[in-house]
């Protein structure tokens, strides 16, 4: 029996440490007494049938854990790492950005003689955007203009192609992205709903977000063998039994570079595979590329944007929604939510009315888009808050990578422990050779296998 887990490369192990992950299952809701007009019965069936990261009982086991701790109990441990809920682990955060945060949230620190001067232009400069000059305001639903104008200058700088800021719409946090998208592809044809290739192994939150509006998740199974890979011929043959078996309209596929959890980087030839199967099959390629920053030993991260544009007709013009999120990679500021996506080749109707579907929402957090325009416009050499950005950013990307070398060997030393290797993002995933009568055990308590590893 072989089963998988997810190890977090982070910045910080010790012996007083344990990683804590949600387990992606969950036993399904008990039954609800039927009392006044809203019941289990009649509610959105979608989010009933939902799995939730924070149900199972792997996670339930951890809440334990951490009330055992709170109260005292002894432990061979200290504190607990909550890694999916976006723990930073103690690393330490990017100066740059908090102290353009912290100014514009209480421009009475611009006074500060500590506060640089590139820092006090940026805030002063975020604030004139303002109505009234405080970020007590809203902005447009899609984010500042000006924020958008310093993404789309970002793209044209990290891909040497076209990027309009009209096309970039700033939400809070990725999950709202997905929730976006699938609204808008939550569509039935002839009585079929649409459907979305999905890779496996994913994280929850992706297919959560799908289900919740409907929309079909087509799984299609990554390459272990070739460090996770993406197969075109396992692509085909997901796409075929779609059609003839769940009974929908194949209308998007998504793509995580780099790997969340498989950390893999995906070379540039499989990435032109992907664009020409999407064009062929007329798909919108949805691109994750939140860990974009974070990719180690000399590997380049190519993003399916450049990769696109540089392409001949027709793969050129291939659909294709691209997401960030700065909160991230060497930033890690989970808790701020904020990201963007940028649409590319999608009809220019379409994209009106998917910016008139947000403005029934909020606009996106404001410190979570101040912190945007400091990711995606960073100091520059010879701005004063630039030597001290540029060693911090080095140095935490550097002992990432150095961490994920060290996860993947050690690992892989362990009988009954294996794993690719982790060229990207955060995470390792780690396959387990499990015994049969430990295959038989987790059976016999109603757990998968996995999740009795994990308890």
């Amino acid at each position: 029996m072989v089963v998988w887990i997810v190890v977090c490369v982070v910045l910080h192990i010790d012996a007083g440490q344990v990683f804590v992950f949600g387990s992606g299952l969950s036993e399904k809701m008990p039954s609800l007494l039927n009392r006044g007009r809203l019941h289990i019965g009649n509610i959105n069936q979608n989010i009933v049938n939902a799995e939730f990261a924070t149900e199972g009982p792997v996670y339930q086991r951890a809440l334990e854990l951490k009330n055992e701790l709170d109260q005292g109990v002894k432990k061979p441990f200290g504190y607990l790492i909550e890694a999916n809920t976006g723990d930073t682990a103690g690393q330490k955060q990017i100066t740059f950005v908090r102290q353009v945060t912290a100014a514009a949230c209480l421009p009475e620190l611009l006074s500060d003689s500590t506060f640089p001067v590139d820092v006090k232009s940026r805030v002063q400069g975020l604030l004139n955007k303002f109505q009234g000059n405080s970020i007590g305001s809203l902005t447009d639903t899609a984010g500042l203009k000006m924020v958008r104008r310093h993404i789309a200058e970002f793209i044209r700088r990290r891909d040497n192609s076209p990027a309009q800021w009209e096309d970039i719409i700033i939400v809070p946090g990725l999950s709202a992205a997905v929730k976006i998208l699938s609204s808008l592809m939550n569509f039935s044809s002839n009585g079929e709903p649409t459907g979305v290739l999905v890779p496996v192994p994913q994280f929850p939150l992706l297919t959560q977000a799908l289900t919740d509006f409907g929309v079909r998740k087509i799984d299609y199974y990554l390459e272990e063998e070739t460090g996770w890979s993406v197969d075109v011929n396992e692509l085909e043959q997901a796409l075929s039994e779609a059609k003839t078996h769940c009974h929908c309209r194949p209308g998007a596929i998504v793509v995580i570079n780099p790997g969340n959890p498989t950390g893999q980087v995906l070379s540039r030839t499989n990435m032109e595979d992907i664009v020409k199967f999407a064009e062929r099959e007329k798909l919108l390629i949805i691109a994750f590329e939140v860990y974009q920053d974070n990719v180690y030993n000399d590997h380049v991260f190519h993003s399916f944007k450049k990769v696109l544009c540089e392409m001949a007709a027709p793969y050129k013009n291939t659909e294709l929604v691209s997401l960030m999120s700065c909160f991230r990679g060497y930033a890690e500021e989970v808790g701020l939510r904020g990201g963007y996506m940028e649409l590319h080749n999608i009809d220019p109707e379409v994209k009106d009315f998917l910016k008139k579907n947000i403005m029934i929402s909020d606009s996106p957090p404001v410190c979570a888009q101040i912190a945007l325009d400091c990711m995606t416009k960073p100091p520059r050499p010879g701005e004063a808050s630039y030597p001290l950005f540029a060693s911090e950013r080095a140095a935490l990307l550097t002992s990432v990578g150095e961490r994920a070398t060290l996860v993947n060997r050690e690992i892989n030393r362990v009988p009954g422990l294996s794993c690719q290797h982790v060229l990207g993002s955060f995470f390792a995933f780690v396959k387990v050779e499990m015994p049969e009568k430990a295959a038989e055990r987790a059976k016999s308590l109603n757990h998968s296998p996995s999740t009795f590893y994990a308890l």
